[in-house]
């Protein structure tokens, strides 16, 4: 074990004083910077393919090696162009040469993490390592080689193997819970992250938490009391590191766990102090918009006796969040601006209808509430001209909502029709929309459903009796006395 880490430390001292710079210098001498990917891919070619004037030449051998490995140094820095040659070349059925051998495994590697961004970050930090490993003397593919090196072991003191081995382990985790070139084995990944996480990888301990905190996806494992224990222990972490280096490497624990304590569980009851200090973090550092909104929305409404209302700084952070598209944000401001019951805060129908309208197109089908708000202005000219045909098409975006139809305004689609303030009088039609709205249990709906019944069937008495009326009229007409024609 000793030797081999004698021999990875030396590995590394060779290739951290061969610069990639000097690297690229005797590889692609006289070569234009942007042809150096072609170029390896030549070199190789020449080695590999049958056909080649230069296949299976000594020296063709030694510059095609050279060059798989400038692709997996780009490749694992994050080069997309060297990840798609990197997995079409080794995933070729025709390699097979001393050269370069078809490794189907480290193919799938790069070729997920062109479009996998956690994969890709978790690549990137083991580039010398993964160099090291692919010029080893083995039989071995690259990832049972990452594998391996992940099993080790390393003394506390040797901060350098450390720091190595928490990347590599929280690398073979993703791995085996993606499945990605290996069988997919949550538990054997969950055991590599742990590793990763104790070591002092805060990405590791986030994906852990992850996976114990979502029940959808990974059923077997879910446990959000340990979730949450392992998110707030990464989040001291990044506190610590925050007062020493005046940043913090990843976010994501802090934002679960705003989102987690403000919107609490079945197991879990809101905390909405917690959610506040959590979410206040994120938003002043990277203005997250979801963070931001909580921040926003426990300021507009904190009846929290250590939060103290403030309604200028909810407006400021609801804003913020807002402008970044956040639904609930616009929605806020929208009710906040339209209603003007917010202590402080007047109505102002323009303010109102610039957050309806962001709100309106909201993919897929907009803000009911927006929407309905916009069938009120144009009705009623609030803001805007009267415009009784753009009310109706608002409301009736909003009424057809598919997840949250808005009943107001199905009703209101209803009174359009039952008033006929200048608008099409069709009993028929308000009754239909209000039986949609009753049929949620609307108030003003039930209550003109019995109106609307009570019209209809006195509607009913009047043309019974109109028509009683008349068969008295034939009746008679039959029996009484004609008169006898004139001569």
């Amino acid at each position: 074990m000793y030797i081999y880490f004698f021999f990875s430390l030396l590995l590394h001292y060779i290739y951290q004083m061969e610069t990639a710079d000097q690297a690229m210098h005797s590889l692609f001498a006289g070569t234009a910077t942007e042809l150096h990917l072609l170029t390896a891919v030549e070199l190789i070619n020449n080695a590999t393919l049958p056909g080649q004037p230069e296949f299976d030449n000594k020296e063709s051998k030694i510059l095609a090696k050279q060059a798989l490995r400038y692709l997996r140094m780009k490749a694992a820095k994050g080069d997309v162009e060297a990840k798609i040659k990197l997995s079409t070349i080794l995933d070729r059925r025709e390699l097979g040469t001393e050269a370069i051998k078809r490794d189907s495994q480290e193919a799938t590697l790069w070729a997920r993490s062109v479009f996998d961004r956690r994969l890709s970050a978790a690549l990137a930090p083991c580039v010398s390592e993964l160099i090291v490993l692919t010029e080893a003397e083995s039989e071995d593919g690259l990832l049972e080689k990452i594998i391996k090196r992940a099993n080790e072991t390393v003394m506390s003191e040797d901060k350098k193997q450390k720091k190595i081995l928490k990347h590599m382990s929280y690398l073979v985790g993703i791995l085996f819970i993606d499945g990605t070139g290996v069988d997919q084995d949550i538990a054997r990944g969950i055991t590599y992250l742990s590793k990763s996480s104790e070591i002092g990888h805060e990405g590791a301990g986030v994906e852990l938490a992850k996976i114990l905190g979502d029940p959808f996806k990974y059923p077997k494992q879910y446990n959000i009391e340990k979730s949450l224990e392992i998110y707030e222990s990464v989040a001291e972490q990044q506190q610590v590191q925050l007062r020493r280096n005046g940043s913090s490497a990843d976010s994501r624990a802090l934002i679960d766990l705003a989102r987690v304590y403000y919107e609490g569980s079945e197991t879990i009851p809101r905390n909405i102090e917690k959610a506040y200090k959590y979410a206040r973090r994120i938003a002043e550092s990277i203005g997250e918009q979801y963070c931001q909104f909580i921040v926003g929305d426990v300021l507009l409404n904190s009846q929290n006796s250590n939060i103290k209302q403030d309604i200028q700084q909810a407006i400021f952070w609801l804003t913020q969040s807002g402008e970044q598209g956040f639904p609930l944000a616009i929605e806020t401001l929208s009710k906040i601006y339209f209603e003007g019951k917010v202590k402080g805060i007047k109505k102002d129908y323009e303010q109102a209808r610039n957050w309806c309208l962001l709100g309106d197109d909201i993919w897929p089908s907009g803000l009911g509430y927006c929407q309905t708000c916009l069938g009120d202005m144009y009705r009623q000219g609030l803001g805007v001209p009267k415009d009784l045909i753009r009310s109706f098409e608002y409301y009736q975006k909003a009424a057809s909502q598919q997840d949250a139809p808005q009943n107001y305004a199905r009703y209101m689609l209803g009174e359009m029709f039952f008033k006929a303030d200048g608008w099409n009088h069709n009993l028929a039609l308000a009754a239909d929309y209000y039986k949609m709205a009753a049929n949620e249990n609307y108030e003003p709906a039930l209550k003109r459903m019995i109106e609307l019944n009570a019209i209809q069937e006195e509607t009913k008495k009047s043309l019974e009796k109109a028509s009683i009326k008349r068969n008295q009229w034939k009746i008679w007409s039959i029996f009484s006395p004609r008169r006898k024609a004139t001569a």
